[in-house]
């Protein structure tokens, strides 16, 4: 070929490979759907099908300054996104995120709907800056959430993410439950920290956050305590709804103060789980009208909030075991929880109310299918994730009662560890998975357990679960570690993330304990003082320092190495109050031989 003709003809051949770049990527997006098939990138991870690109391809240029210009109504709820984004990003790096002037990186934040309930897209604008888009106010939400975590903040500034896509959520109900009793973090640590923890959970696509007045620590209403319990819990609820979360309640069916009156008292025969003696029977003259007096108190005092949920609960605790109200579970519980819903709805326009199972015997759960035979009007949804008594999964066998939609209660604070969480992080990724993939596919999302902050890992775990069933718990674990550590210690948190998880019972830590340890200091020396300080990287790494320290000392609590872990454990849980044995971290002696 002559040299002259070499110009026009390589001219060619790129116009041809960009109109067949440019059909196949119409072709990719026109069939994302639901789910995140679309260039992702974070530390590898690239949905299935994509061609991985070199690290260089997989973020932007790092910048020090960001800003943040908003093409949709100026709403609180944005306002606290862009706030969330903010914090966001300068906790982690040196750069600075303004909402005016001038930055070496425009995000921009818009609302338009089409994208699907709660989605979004992050798309290249035109003019170089980076489109986040929601389909609503949650749906931006959580488009700033996958632009977070498919960033990095560790190359001394901000560098951008490049993944691309449209993605919206496969289950309605994406919810976290707050166990707010016993002096755990969210009764006790103090409050910003717990608002900010429930601004972090919305960033992972959660969209509501259900708390309990966990009644049997006061005495009455009017409890000077109680009343400051109530304020605590409001500006929990408060930060959820600052950024577009929905809110709700857990109840107890005969739940009572702590000073109820003793003649009203519930049989703890008939309880199962916690036995609250406080709780009351609904069969004695007064019991009935006791409780809905509480309650009528109680959500009217909340109403302004707008709850979206209540669960209804008839164990762990509650239930009565006197003669008049067995059988509990299917008679009696019924008869409780129906004026408590209709109570509910009366006070909270528009609020779901999700009976629970829990505890329910394969008896009690028979009764209840037979007593909704005709699908009952003041039940939307049935909560059946693990029956404790009947050790097996009654839904696939018998059905789900009215045929209503099933939500679970996963549990993710308490196995295998006592006190929870009091050796650390308890991150549980291939138990999790093999349960979702056995239980997943008949719910329509649910409520995780939890009692701390311990459970982070398993949380988000869920969190993308209900966004996208099919999402495997490695994916998001890669995703998890390279945003809140850093993707340059992706390959060894992983593999040490899942020795913690082998050795999670206590009672059988073996020698991959020394591994994980040594993969902990390894990951530990890359980190920038920001992650190395976070609380995340703190109970993990101390997790692993224990778990080393257990196995070397045959799994006696004693030394220095342990006291010192325990101490800072109960520190960032604020556990110095908590229910001991069962949520403060053990303390052990200073010295002793191994």
């Amino acid at each position: 070929m002559p040299s002259g003709e070499r110009p026009q003809v390589m001219a060619l051949c790129a116009e041809k490979h960009l109109v067949w770049i440019a059909v196949a990527l119409a072709l990719l997006l026109a069939g994302c759907g639901t789910a995140e098939r679309a260039m992702q990138n974070p530390a590898g991870m690239n949905a299935p099908g994509d061609e991985r690109r070199s690290d260089a391809m997989k973020w932007g240029q790092t910048v020090r300054s960001v800003r943040v210009e908003t093409v949709c109504e100026q709403t609180d709820v944005v306002a606290a996104i862009i706030r969330v984004l903010k914090r966001q990003i300068e906790d982690r790096c040196e750069a600075e995120v303004q909402t005016a002037g001038e930055g070496e990186l425009t995000v921009r934040l818009a609302i338009r709907p089409g994208i699907g309930d709660e989605g979004f897209r992050i798309a290249d604008g035109a003019d170089g800056a980076i489109d986040v888009i929601g389909n609503d106010a949650r749906g931006l939400l959580y488009g700033v959430g996958k632009f977070l975590r498919t960033s990095r903040a560790d190359r001394g500034g901000f560098s951008p993410g490049l993944w691309r896509g449209t993605s919206a959520p496969e289950k309605r109900v994406r919810g976290i439950y707050f166990a707010t009793h016993f002096h755990n973090f969210y009764h006790d640590a103090p409050i910003e920290k717990v608002e900010r923890y429930v601004e972090d959970l919305g960033l992972w696509g959660f969209n509501t956050l259900c708390v309990w007045y966990d009644m049997h620590h006061f005495n009455g209403f009017e409890d000077p305590e109680a009343a400051e319990f109530r304020e605590r819990l409001r500006r929990i609820l408060r930060a959820a709804k600052g950024i577009g979360m929905g809110v709700g309640f857990g109840v107890v069916a005969n739940e009572g103060y702590g000073n109820s009156p003793k003649p009203l008292r519930a049989d703890p025969a008939g309880m199962r789980g916690a036995k609250m003696e406080s709780d009351i029977c609904p069969s004695v003259p007064g019991g009935k009208e006791y409780v809905l007096g509480n309650f009528a108190e109680y959500f009217s005092a909340f109403a302004d909030l707008a709850p979206e949920t209540v669960w209804i609960w008839p164990y762990d605790s509650g239930g009565c075991g006197c003669k008049n109200c067995q059988p509990w579970g299917q008679d009696h519980f019924l008869k409780m929880a129906e004026p408590v819903a209709q109570l509910a709805r009366r006070e909270f326009e528009g609020a779901r109310i999700i009976l629970s199972t829990w505890f329910f015997t394969e008896e009690e759960y028979r009764g209840l299918v037979e007593a909704f035979r005709e699908k009952p009007d003041w039940v939307d949804y049935i909560l059946a994730e693990h029956f404790v008594d009947a050790g097996t999964d009654l839904p696939t066998r018998l059905g789900v009662p009215g045929g209503l939609p099933m939500v679970g209660f996963p549990e993710i604070s308490m196995w295998g560890m006592l006190p929870w969480g009091g050796y650390g992080a308890n991150p549980r990724p291939a138990a999790l998975q093999a349960e979702w993939r056995e239980r997943g596919g008949g719910l329509d999302g649910g409520f995780p357990y939890s009692e701390g902050i311990y459970e982070d890992i398993n949380k988000a775990l869920f969190a993308q679960f209900y966004w996208q069933a099919d999402k495997p718990a490695e994916e998001t674990l890669k995703e998890y570690v390279a945003f809140e550590f850093g993707p340059d210690v992706v390959e060894d948190a992983l593999t040490a993330i899942r020795l913690l998880e082998e050795n999670h019972p206590r009672d059988r830590i073996g020698e991959s304990a020394c591994r994980a340890w040594d993969l902990m200091k390894k990951s530990d020396a890359k980190l920038t003082p920001q992650a190395r300080r976070s609380w995340r990287w703190r109970i993990l790494y101390l997790r692993a320092s224990i778990d080393k320290e257990m196995y070397e000392r045959k799994g006696k609590l004693r030394g220095e190495t342990l006291r010192q872990a325990f101490r800072e454990l109960t520190g960032i849980y604020h556990a110095d109050n908590a229910l001991e044995d069962w949520l403060r971290p053990p303390e052990v002696e200073a010295a002793g031989p191994r």
